[in-house]
């Protein structure tokens, strides 16, 4: 026994024999041997478990005798794939539908709507069932004097069910008094709340589309309101009401709280009205809005409370804070309310009353400025700078040395910076409108125009900016073009002063001087006016036609409006290309970019084309023709630029235009004078009238 457990103890593996022959081996060449290799992981891999040896987490070294190792044809053509060692993971149900869908008694859509009524059945069985709503809101009715009485007793038994209240609610009325009776019932302020709620949502069911009524929420919250206004009002400090002449006869008005007896019970009054208001805003039954504009008035000082009743103005900020601060235009106005309470109050004759004032006072500021800084960012908090200095100072002084420290420099320096941002908004100078701006510079530069006379020297008058001499020419290009259209449109309108013949030449003669001293600084200077030329054009529709009324603003120099203001622009246009501010080609070329090329001519066209008829009459609508016909082609053009030009006019089908008859008509009456330039030969002209469209 001794030795079959000796020799099961030095029973060794393959792997065992195979480190022992190495080490023979190695001890035969003299060598010492070498432990095996043992793979091991980074030291940042983490082991499995200490309670025994299952590895590292993601690390599976190389071992040999595995079975992605074994070099097998079906590995070889399509790779190692791990076996499934659950059946079900290759089993699909596509046997069993087939067999559904291929009874004879079935089709397939019957067999597989019965699946899916099995299905929904299941599922129906799963879900838990929900008793339909039973809940009927209670009848309003109007009770006798008796009924009502018990009825309202019961309400303020909170032993008595609600279940039974509901049966029958009485009518309710949305007043300062109905609420006074209620607490005068010693009615719970819960169960008030219950009473108030189910008014609102037989109020709300009662209602139609044709009785159109305030919002509920909206109704009860002015009560509320109301109601603590009252209360607050009532804590006025004493004052003498004088009812007569004589002394004896004067009256001394009490305040509430000045009586032990009626301290108590306004004080028990009060924290009703805020419990019930508490659940208004907890059942969204109180419209913020309202609440919040009611609240910034009574802090604003509009209802002229006294820094002793603002104390209580203080707590409800500072209760429903997160709602005051969410919305800044309500924020705002308490701040600087505040800040006007805190300078009423230390100028009071009776500083030692006024402590606790100014505590409240500054630990509400200095929240506010700790939750939102942007709000102190006001005129009338730049103009009592000094006094919320004072207010966050004596905050510091409420506050703890751990707080104090951890708070000050920060609060500092926040505080400086909306001091300064506040400041800057009184100094500020709002800008003009900028349409209105606009007008006014246009108006000046209309009048520096209309001075012009006959003595004045238009090479001393610079109305055009001129660049300087400097890299980029230093032109602005905005107050360019405003006073370029300002000169154009100011040259061509009726209604400007001075000769229309003379205006056009003037603003040539501006445009060509302001072009002779621009050259040595802008190279590309006849560019620069071509494209705003043509921009110009473009606003009064000579570029392409007119289609409907374009608006317009008052400024701008919108479409043609007349024969008068027509003929001043192919004066002037005509002036700008002869002394070469103006490019025909160019223009031919916009022209056509927007499509009008081909334009095929109609009948009203062709009407005013013909000679004899005043083509300036045309309308709108054709307007850009007109001014591609009239402008004057005072250099040689290529016929290239000519033929567009015919096409544009008259079409892409015209061979024969009432211009090519004209120009038959001038050399044969000039050859008709001059026959000895033309070796003496005259030709016929064709009877005037004759239509050459009568060759299409």
């Amino acid at each position: 026994m001794a030795q079959g457990a000796n020799a099961r103890e030095h029973h060794l593996g393959p792997d065992s024999y195979r480190s022992a022959g190495w080490n023979f081996v190695m001890a035969k060449l003299g060598q010492e041997p070498s432990n095996p290799y043992e793979p091991k992981p980074p030291e940042w891999i983490v082991i499995t478990t200490n309670d025994g040896d299952l590895g590292y987490h993601g690390y599976h070294p190389p071992q040999p005798g595995r079975d992605e190792d074994i070099l097998s044809e079906t590995n070889i053509v399509n790779g190692y794939f791990e076996p499934h060692f659950v059946a079900g993971e290759t089993w699909q149900g596509t046997e069993t539908f087939e067999g559904v869908f291929k009874q004879t008694s079935k089709n397939g859509l019957d067999s597989l709507q019965d699946i899916m009524a099995r299905v929904l059945a299941k599922r129906a069985e799963s879900q838990a069932v929900v008793d339909p709503n039973s809940f009927k809101l209670p009848s309003r009715v109007t009770q006798a004097s008796e009924r009502r009485t018990i009825w309202f007793k019961d309400l303020a038994d909170s032993s008595f069910p609600l279940q039974r209240l509901a049966k029958s609610v009485p009518v309710g009325y949305k007043t300062i008094e109905f609420v006074e009776m209620l607490y005068s019932g010693n009615t719970p302020v819960d169960r008030t709340f219950w009473y108030i709620h189910v008014l609102g949502a037989i109020d709300i069911q009662a209602r139609t589309r044709n009785t159109p009524r305030p919002s509920t929420s909206i109704e009860w919250t002015n009560v509320i309101t109301a109601y603590l206004k009252k209360q607050l009002l009532e804590t006025a400090i004493p004052t003498i009401v004088k009812t007569s002449s004589a002394i004896s006869r004067q009256n001394v008005r009490r305040s509430k709280l000045s009586d032990p007896e009626g301290r108590d019970e306004w004080v028990a009054r009060y924290a009703y009205s805020l419990d019930l208001l508490r659940l208004f805003y907890e059942g969204d039954l109180l419209d913020q809005p309202t609440f919040l504009a009611w609240l910034t008035s009574l802090a604003t000082g509009a209802d002229g409370l006294s820094p002793h009743q603002f104390i209580f103005v203080t707590r409800l900020v500072d209760e429903y804070f997160d709602l005051v601060v969410s919305n800044r235009a309500f924020a705002t106005p308490v701040i600087e309310g505040c800040l006007l309470q805190w300078i009423e109050a230390e100028s009071s004759s009776v500083p030692q009353y006024t402590s606790f004032i100014a505590n409240e006072i500054a630990s509400l500021i200095l929240r506010f400025l700790s939750t939102d800084g942007d709000l102190f960012v006001t005129r009338v908090v730049a103009a009592h700078r000094s006094t919320l200095e004072d207010i966050i100072s004596h905050a510091f002084t409420l506050m703890d040395s751990d707080s104090i420290d951890r708070l000050r420099g920060t609060m500092v320096s926040k505080l400086r910076d909306i001091l300064d941002r506040a400041v800057a908004t009184i100094s500020v100078t709002l800008p003009q409108d900028d349409d209105t701006s606009e007008v006014q510079i246009r108006l000046k530069d209309i009048d520096a125009l209309n001075r012009l006379d006959s003595s004045t020297d238009l090479s001393s008058f610079e109305f055009l900016p001129q660049p300087t001499q400097s890299a980029i020419g230093n032109l602005d290009f905005r107050i360019f073009s405003r006073r370029l259209v300002t000169l154009l449109s100011w040259a061509t309108h009726p209604d400007q002063t001075g000769s229309p013949d003379v205006r056009p030449y003037i603003a040539c003669s501006l445009v060509l001087l302001w072009k002779q001293r621009a050259i040595p600084v802008i190279p590309n200077t006849s560019q620069v006016i071509q494209r705003y030329l043509l921009g110009w054009l473009e606003e009064k529709g000579l570029l392409r036609p007119v289609r409907g009324n374009s608006a317009k603003s008052p400024l701008s120099s919108g479409i043609v409006s007349g024969k008068n203001e027509m003929e001043a622009i192919l004066l002037l246009f005509g002036d700008l290309a002869r002394r070469k501010l103006f490019s025909f080609s160019d223009f031919l070329t916009r022209m056509t970019s927007h499509g009008n090329s081909a334009f095929p001519p109609s009948g009203e066209l062709l009407d005013a084309l013909q000679p004899g008829v005043n083509q300036l009459s045309m309308t709108a609508e054709f307007d850009h023709l007109a001014l591609l016909r009239f402008v004057p082609l005072w250099d040689k053009v290529p016929d290239q630029l000519l033929s567009q030009r015919k096409i544009v006019l008259y079409g892409i089908r015209v061979k024969k235009t009432w211009e090519d008859l004209t120009e038959k008509e001038m050399r044969a009456e000039i050859r008709r004078i001059l026959p000895i330039l033309f070796n003496g030969m005259t030709f016929v002209s064709l009877p005037r009238g004759a239509h050459a469209w009568q060759g299409r």
